[in-house]
């Protein structure tokens, strides 16, 4: 993520501070799911957890992901089950971030998991991101 993400981020985490209520974001995050879903995370409101991850729901990989990455940096631990099912979705992209997501849980839960999941893993994106999340956890190879 660039220095302009973070801000972009930032700041419409600061709008979405500044709403009445929750309604109008969830509103937005159903319409604006992969943009908002990362401003939630700035915000850090627990009541908005739920509709994150309903995303883990949603047909769109990409959706998908936004999901596990926003779930992941708000309550990684208590989502790691879900995380576990995911690490065998149809979409590359969703299966990367859950491996990073997973490296944020302890080693002993997630480890042969993760291994599995690189042994299988023909995408070469996905298969980076399941070896850094490995590298996190094992602190090496």
């Amino acid at each position: 993520m660039g220095f302009q993400d973070f801000e972009i981020r930032e700041a419409a985490a600061d709008v979405i501070r500044h709403f009445a209520g929750w309604d109008e974001v969830r509103a937005l995050l159903r319409e604006y799911p992969v943009e908002v879903a990362e401003a939630v995370v700035f915000v850090n409101e627990a009541s908005l957890f739920p509709e994150l991850l309903q995303l883990l729901d949603e047909p769109s990989g990409e959706v998908r992901a936004a999901g596990v990455s926003a779930l992941a940096r708000v309550d990684a631990l208590g989502h790691g089950a879900r995380f576990l099912e995911l690490l065998g979705d149809s979409d590359p992209a969703v299966r990367g971030q859950v491996a990073l997501a997973l490296a944020r849980l302890p080693r002993e839960q997630v480890e042969a998991p993760l291994r599995a999941a690189y042994a299988r893993e023909a995408d070469p994106a996905a298969r980076v991101l399941i070896t850094d999340a490995l590298w996190s956890l094992t602190g090496g190879w």
